[in-house]
């Protein structure tokens, strides 16, 4: 049987205090354009940005976990002929 929730598997969600530990930066609060929904975007320890939304008052998560529009934010691989 499988985890029920995907973000536990990749040890999300995390505190805040974990999240900086680990390189992340806090960054703008912004409004999901697909879904609507509070996020805030975080540059990660490789430079790039990522939305966060918030679980409770210390914990949050990527984004892309609960957002109902992500399909519509999905790189597209292009294929090689």
């Amino acid at each position: 049987m499988g985890n029920p929730n995907p973000s536990h598997s990749r040890g999300w969600p995390k505190t805040g205090e974990q999240l900086r530990e680990l390189g992340y930066h806090s960054g703008s609060p912004a409004t999901c354009k697909g879904c609507g929904k509070p996020i805030l975007w975080a540059s990660t320890p490789n430079g790039k940005m990522m939305p966060l939304t918030r679980l409770s008052s210390t914990l949050w998560q990527p984004h892309w976990i609960d957002c109902q529009a992500r399909e519509q934010f999905k790189k597209r691989k292009e294929k090689s002929v």
